[in-house]
């Protein structure tokens, strides 16, 4: 990655460590302080090794519980060489910047993974009572490390299927006043994003693997949902079809208008969609929707995260997206949460 793309992503984490919201996932490790490198190498190859080809990022001088601490970036040169030492022979390659936020510093660290499996040294070969076993293959299971087992192993050196390149480029949730009187109100989310394959694979996410949930800070407002996607063509296709199918009624009389043309999409669009997926062949752009039920009391909240969970076909590797959202101003009872700078 370059260093301005680690930097953005650091920034994005440390924005949530200083809200005190969870920071750590399956691509992000945060340390108070540098680890001691002779116990690094086992949980680094472990996390690397379960990335499959995915960047790693490390921030060291970031506490979960108290937030951002700060960390000397000097010791970087002699703690790496310290870590390199317990693999067996190639280790995941470094790119490492020095990024300040507020009045501390902190060790970003980005890990480049593509060359597992990554195989790491036993420290206790050689000694009494060490057992014969050498070398060992580290895999990471939520946060602990433990030894990969066969499957893991067929997971790891199976073909890599690499998730697109998802960029957030517009979200809203918004409350829709009931058709009834009566009834309670929906809320409905979009998001609007920019997907970038990288590589010529083609890539499905099953609608019925994919989610959505909304937060308040720790407080979760409602809870994981299903979402449909689509793309801007296919739904002005849709849209031209409906109208299509709609016919005027003048006394006795329906009048049919004549339809317009209407796009044939086929297997070769960059995004397919169908009922039941989404296929991607090449970049563009990606809409994501949905609705929450009656949610609780929202009057007052201010800001809220839309989070969605992408789960890939064959491979169920996951990607989330997380956006925040401001209160918006609004007439009447309405409600809106969306991205940009508040104006209320």
């Amino acid at each position: 990655m370059k260093p301005l793309e680690i930097e953005s992503w650091a920034l994005r984490i440390l924005e949530r460590a200083e809200k005190h919201l969870p920071i750590e996932d399956a691509r992000v490790e945060v340390k108070a302080q540098w680890p001691e490198a002779n116990k690094t190498a086992r949980q680094l190859a472990g996390h690397a090794n379960a990335a499959r080809g995915e960047n790693l990022l490390w921030l060291i001088g970031v506490d979960e519980k108290k937030g951002i601490v700060g960390a000397n970036y000097q010791e970087l040169s002699s703690w790496f060489p310290g870590v390199q030492s317990g693999f067996e022979s190639t280790a995941p390659s470094l790119e490492h910047i020095n990024v300040n936020y507020g009045t501390h510093t902190v060790a970003a660290l980005c890990f480049d993974t593509s060359r597992a499996p990554y195989v790491v040294k036993n420290p206790a070969f050689g000694s009494q009572a060490a057992g014969p076993v050498e070398y060992e293959v580290p895999w990471r299971e939520g946060t602990r490390t433990r030894s990969a087992t066969r499957s893991d192993l067929v997971t790891l050196l199976s073909p890599l299927i690499r998730v697109p390149k998802i960029e957030i480029l517009a979200g809203e949730v918004r409350r829709v006043n009931p058709q009834r009187a009566g009834d309670p109100p929906d809320f409905h989310f979009n998001l609007t994003t920019y997907v970038t394959p990288l590589n010529e694979d083609a890539i499905t996410f099953p609608l019925h693997k994919c989610s959505a949930g909304l937060k308040a800070g720790l407080r979760a407002v409602a809870g994981s949902t299903p979402v449909v996607m689509d793309t801007p063509g296919s739904k002005a296709d849709k849209q031209k079809q409906k109208w299509a199918n709609t016919g005027h009624i003048t006394g006795s009389n329906v009048y049919l208008p004549p339809a317009p043309q209407v796009n044939v999409r086929t297997g070769t669009d960059p995004i397919e969609v169908t009922r039941d997926e989404i296929v991607i062949r090449g970049a563009g752009k990606l809409l994501i929707e949905g609705s929450f039920g009656t949610l609780a009391s929202v009057e007052d909240i201010c800001e809220v995260e839309l989070g969605v969970i992408l789960t890939e076909a064959v491979a169920e590797m996951k990607v989330t997206l997380l956006v925040n959202l401001r209160r918006q101003k609004t007439e009447g009872d309405a409600l809106v949460w969306a991205s940009g700078p508040s104006t209320s």
